[in-house]
């Protein structure tokens, strides 16, 4: 092997430990600021997560530059760019994984047979579970509601509330998205097309 070679595959080794060890830190400070209550005053997991990340961004650049000053293997530009890496994996990951079991009705359902190991469950038994217990006792239409005040998405009008411009503006760009990954799309239609058509008695034409 060429010595050009070797310099080509120790550079790409050194950047790939580089950006291992830059999204290692960036998930270790993203987990550690959640469990230090940092922007614990944002009541949106998401948004909060958000901003975590790019907290935990900014930290990750400063302390691989840190590093780099140190070591004078890492210069400005692998440290953007390993803190850039570590910033898309921690959005994902926050999306995937604490998003989906903060918001997921599927997660409810199988934490309530959780806490009822052994026990079988109808599909109505569930259906009241999520009515008493998830819409009821924990209040998550109410929840949703301030989510989507806060977020602009709809307004107060007199006792109740309308979408929003921008509200609409989403839907819209929800379906989008909806019809290109076959996302069943009466989760996003006007109620109307969400009524079953009436069946027909047995022998009319």
């Amino acid at each position: 092997m060429s010595d050009n070679a070797r310099r080509v595959l120790a550079d790409l080794a050194s950047a790939c430990l580089l950006f291992v060890a830059g999204a290692a830190v960036g998930m270790i400070l993203l987990v550690a600021l959640f469990k230090l209550g940092v922007a614990g005053g944002i009541d949106i997991l998401f948004y909060r997560g958000v901003v975590l990340c790019a907290i935990a961004f900014a930290l990750t650049v400063a302390l691989l530059t840190c590093a780099g000053r140190w070591t004078s293997h890492i210069s400005l530009r692998d440290a953007i760019a390993a803190g850039a890496l570590s910033l898309g994996l921690n959005l994902s990951v926050l999306v995937i994984a604490p998003v989906t079991v903060d918001r997921s009705v599927s997660v409810f359902i199988l934490g309530h047979m959780a806490a009822h190991e052994g026990e079988t469950f109808t599909a109505g038994q569930i259906e009241t579970a999520l009515r008493d217990i998830y819409f009821g006792d924990l209040k998550q239409v109410d929840r949703r509601v301030h989510e989507q005040l806060t977020s602009g998405n709809i307004t107060r009008a007199g006792d109740g509330y309308v979408i929003s411009p921008q509200g609409l503006a989403f839907v819209k760009w929800a379906r989008r998205i909806g019809a290109l990954f076959d996302v069943d799309p009466r989760l996003l239609q006007p109620r109307p097309t969400l009524q079953a058509t009436p069946s027909k008695p047995r022998g009319a034409s």
